[in-house]
């Protein structure tokens, strides 16, 4: 900030009373300039920073104004203004960091998507992994991404960044099926902290991947909040297909950790792998899963949550052995989704002793799903009109406080 200040014959010293921004170090001064002024209120949730930029917001007309007004308070008490031409109140939608934000979704830019997928396949590895990167940034409304991204992500690695990539017949296929994915792209809604999130997870050795979507149930409907994908490591395709959905489970309850934590309700889990469950049923019990695996990557990554407070669990029927990734991005695959948390039974939130037994606990699901049809000797689906799947087992165990729920 050596520039800032300027030593005259005249008056002395002269600086800029004005942030000089294109200044070395102008934009750390800017930061800790606005965090001194406005971060009681991002601290709120009022403001939010991102990049030069200040965003304000709220949840009605009522609440962005009182909000708005705390914002120039805070301003004017600091001698500081804003720009009128550069002010935009109440936009229908605004274009944030190649995002665009309408009415509390968001989805990419087309300018974004119209850059990848009319580039040329790119000749050095410095450029596809270019093209790697700002593809990855798109993946949460792209479904398995990182199953497109495989074999283009294998032929930079160990690379040089100045090497020519040879593009072999395989590779220009993955390289065009990727491009012609981003056509696919969907407008997935901004969970609140009132919404009910649905996290369906599945994972699979044939294509060496896991992959989750995550879904909110607001004002009685079923929007799409994201996607989630990743590849399996080479140790890792040995695993058992249990051990893989162990995997699967922990991985997405991690990526979305953040909307877990800030969420109000209880967030759920759903899976088709029952050693899971049989694996948390154990871990109410005061006992482990016969699989290290699956101890780590689901009880133990689970129980890290601050906010886990319950577990439930529906009979279902044998294991699913054809395992898939690409199908559990639809809606249609989600196979049982409550209308709301409180048709779930509710646990006690402190910590029991092992052998405690929480007797006499019936729960019920109400089902309106048109699309599916499965039936055992526990549950039973209706797929023309809304019924329940009421579980034989009245007790139900718990030694951790638990806020997934995970529902086979």
């Amino acid at each position: 900030m050596k520039y800032c200040g300027v030593s005259t014959p005249f008056c002395g010293v002269r600086v800029y009373v004005r942030s000089a921004m294109g200044m070395p170090r102008s934009e750390t001064a800017l930061e800790e300039l606005t965090c001194r002024v406005l971060g009681h209120l991002v601290q709120e949730g009022v403001v939010a920073k991102i990049a030069d930029d200040l965003y304000c917001g709220g949840n009605s007309p009522e609440e962005l104004l009182t909000n708005w007004e705390r914002v120039l308070q805070a301003l004017q008490k600091c001698s500081l203004n804003l720009s009128a031409t550069k002010t935009i109140i109440a936009p229908k939608q605004a274009t944030i960091l190649g995002w665009i934000w309408e009415l509390g979704s968001i989805r990419a830019s087309p300018h974004r998507i119209a850059t990848l997928s009319n580039c040329q396949p790119p000749k050095t590895v410095r450029a596809l992994r270019s093209f790697v990167g700002a593809y990855k940034v798109l993946s949460r409304v792209i479904k398995n991404s990182s199953g497109l991204l495989s074999l283009l992500e294998n032929a930079v690695a160990g690379s040089e960044s100045k090497d020519t990539i040879l593009w072999t017949e395989e590779l220009n296929s993955a390289f065009t099926s990727a491009q012609n994915a981003l056509s696919t792209n969907r407008s997935i809604a901004l969970p609140r902290p009132n919404d009910q999130l649905w996290i369906v997870t599945d994972g699979a050795l044939k294509t060496c991947g896991l992959g989750a979507t995550l879904y909110i149930n607001r004002n009685d409907k079923l929007l799409l909040a994201g996607f989630f994908s990743a590849k399996l490591r080479q140790t890792q395709r040995q695993w058992l297909p249990c051990e893989i959905e162990a995997l699967s489970i922990a991985a997405s309850i991690k990526h979305f950790s953040p909307y877990i934590i800030q969420s109000l309700s209880t967030a759920c889990v759903l899976t088709e792998s029952k050693p899971c469950v049989q694996a948390f049923e154990k871990l109410c019990r005061g006992e482990f899963s016969s699989s290290p695996r699956i101890i780590y990557k689901v009880a133990y990554e689970v129980s890290q949550l601050e906010n886990i407070q319950r577990l439930l669990r529906i009979p279902h029927s044998d294991d699913d052995d054809d395992e898939r990734v690409n199908d559990i991005s639809s809606p249609s695959s989600v196979p049982v989704i409550p209308k709301a948390i409180s048709d779930l039974p509710t646990l006690p939130s402190v910590i029991p002793h092992q052998n405690t037994q929480l007797e006499n606990v019936e729960h019920s699901l109400s089902i309106n799903s048109p699309d599916i049809n499965l039936s055992n000797d526990n549950c039973a689906i209706n797929t023309t009109k809304e019924t329940c799947i009421d579980s034989q087992e009245n007790e139900l165990k718990a030694v951790y406080p638990v806020k997934v729920c995970i529902i086979v």
